[in-house]
């Protein structure tokens, strides 16, 4: 039997049928413009690395939840609807003050870090 913080440490499975990186969603984003999506994808990246290592390093509940929001919110302005969705748990769980599972939300970026990396290489 699971336990209530193993299970809550699940990602849902709603949040695992979206996929990794909507890439029609991002073309809106841009209007088109690839070399903005490129950019805006390094620029991710970047900004994932940093706030995964902030999320590590961090014990605060409130500020576990406001980097999990930040991150929730660059996600969704790529089309990373996954991880939007895993970093919306792990800023519930903060914001409640229950046990963070972070496992979720770090499978998640590397999931669509995979996707990142492919669309940069196929620019190049």
């Amino acid at each position: 039997m699971m336990s209530q913080e193993s299970a809550e440490a699940q990602p849902t499975s709603s949040a695992m049928a979206l996929s990794a990186l909507d890439r029609r969603q991002l073309a809106q984003q841009t209007l088109g413009d690839r070399k903005l999506e490129h950019e805006l994808l390094r620029l991710f990246r970047r900004q994932a690395r940093t706030m995964l290592f902030r999320l590590d390093t961090t014990t605060h509940p409130a500020g576990r939840s406001e980097i999990a929001h930040t991150l929730k919110g660059a996600a969704k302005a790529i089309g990373a609807d996954r991880v939007a969705a895993a970093a919306e748990q792990v800023e519930t769980q903060a914001r409640e003050g229950r046990p963070v599972g972070v496992a979720p939300l770090v499978e998640e970026i590397a999931a669509a870090m995979v996707e990142i990396d492919a669309m940069l290489a196929e620019a190049a």
